[in-house]
């Protein structure tokens, strides 16, 4: 563990032995409320799964539409 990872970890560690919400957490150390979550259960920052690519394709949800369709649309205006 970096010596920033041991710093974010005590001061987690701190604020909520000193009662404050994790919404206040995240806010001052400026890391996810999950990360926060983590730190608290096992003392220390979870693992984050990498991913291959920085923006994962999203899936096509709609079809698309023939040309003639948007020449029918088109002619309809």
């Amino acid at each position: 563990m970096s010596g920033r990872d041991a710093e974010i970890v005590e001061a987690v560690l701190l604020l909520s032995d000193l009662g404050k919400p994790v919404d206040f957490i995240v806010n001052q150390l400026g890391i996810t409320p999950a990360v926060v979550r983590g730190i608290i259960k096992t003392g220390r920052i979870p693992a984050t799964q990498k991913t291959l690519f920085a923006n994962p394709a999203e899936p096509q949800t709609k079809k698309p539409e023939p040309s003639w369709e948007r020449v029918v649309q088109a002619l309809h205006k």
